[in-house]
């Protein structure tokens, strides 16, 4: 991906604000948005993080772009020949509508008929190793016997 410009703009001027949030609106990326607007990335994020005035303007222009972004998925979903690619409009739309586009999967484990999971440890617990002998065989259906109480 190409570098953005250098930036035009000073950042302490606000002028490279409406050609953000317009770009932003359209486009839906930040960084495409600070290169039109002639500033770099920290610079629009300082200022989104010092003013609650150009904060919620971003967050609308946001909201326009994912908007755009949607309207461009169910245009696509019809014509089959428009360019693009719906990979990406679905990963934009995951990131910022998850309750909508998120791919939700559960698995879920039971026991026998639809019951809990039944789980059962058997410890086979020697005597004090002091006399050395072996340890008795295996029980019938695969129970390990008890040691010595």
């Amino acid at each position: 991906m190409a570098r953005p410009p250098k930036a035009t703009h000073s950042a302490r001027s606000d002028r490279w604000r409406p050609k953000f949030l317009e770009v932003l609106a359209a486009r839906g990326s930040v960084t495409e948005a600070a290169a039109a607007a002639g500033v770099d990335r920290a610079t629009v994020y300082k200022a989104r993080d010092r003013s609650e005035a150009f904060a919620a303007a971003w967050a609308e222009a946001e909201a326009l772009g994912v908007a755009a972004a949607e309207d461009e998925l169910r245009a696509r979903a019809f014509d089959r020949d428009a360019p693009g690619s719906l990979k990406a409009l679905l990963a934009l739309l995951r990131g910022h509508l998850p309750e909508r586009y998120a791919i939700v999967r559960r698995t879920e484990h039971t026991g026998a008929a639809g019951g809990p999971i039944e789980q059962r440890v058997v410890f086979y617990i020697p005597d004090n190793g002091r006399d050395g002998g072996d340890p008795p065989p295996a029980g019938p259906a695969g129970d390990l016997p008890r040691g010595p109480r």
